[in-house]
């Protein structure tokens, strides 16, 4: 997989180690196919090693900000949650990838590889593909803004 210089640059900033990662890049795809399992998702092997690259990783947004990939928080939401996050987002399909802290938003991957954020009734949209979104996230590019609730419901 190529990996683009600024995903790196983030990685290795947030002390990833490359050759590490190789040794353990198969353990963390068993992994997350065996997590993200019991969701209806196209998962691929490329989708997959694009997870895995920040597999549990705390990324550093800004000084009181971080990016947490929480493998474990994966398990806890349900075929049915997940649904209702996807009806949300407007989108088929959506598992979890990760959340951003303090502030309490969701991080999603959408069937397109698209990468969006929620809390509340507010949806973000941060990026065409998990390196882009996530490139997004850290740099607080926001592409798109949503709220879900109307002036009409205010």
């Amino acid at each position: 997989m190529n990996i683009p210089t600024a995903i790196k640059e983030i990685l290795v900033h947030n002390h990833w180690d490359e050759f590490n990662f190789q040794m353990m890049s198969d353990c963390y795809a068993d992994k997350l196919k065996q997590s993200y399992s019991k969701f209806d998702y196209p998962l691929n092997d490329g989708i997959i090693s694009k997870i895995a690259l920040f597999y549990n990783m705390k990324l550093e947004l800004n000084q009181s900000n971080i990016l947490y990939f929480d493998v474990k928080k994966i398990k806890k939401y349900s075929p049915e949650a997940i649904q209702k996050v996807a009806v949300k987002l407007k989108v088929n399909k959506v598992i979890y990838l990760a959340d951003i802290h303090p502030g309490y938003l969701t991080v999603w991957l959408d069937e397109r590889e698209q990468v969006w954020a929620d809390y509340d009734n507010l949806v973000y949209y941060y990026g065409s593909d998990i390196f882009s979104g996530v490139q997004n996230i850290i740099s607080g590019n926001v592409l798109e803004t949503i709220n879900l609730v109307s002036n009409n419901e205010r």
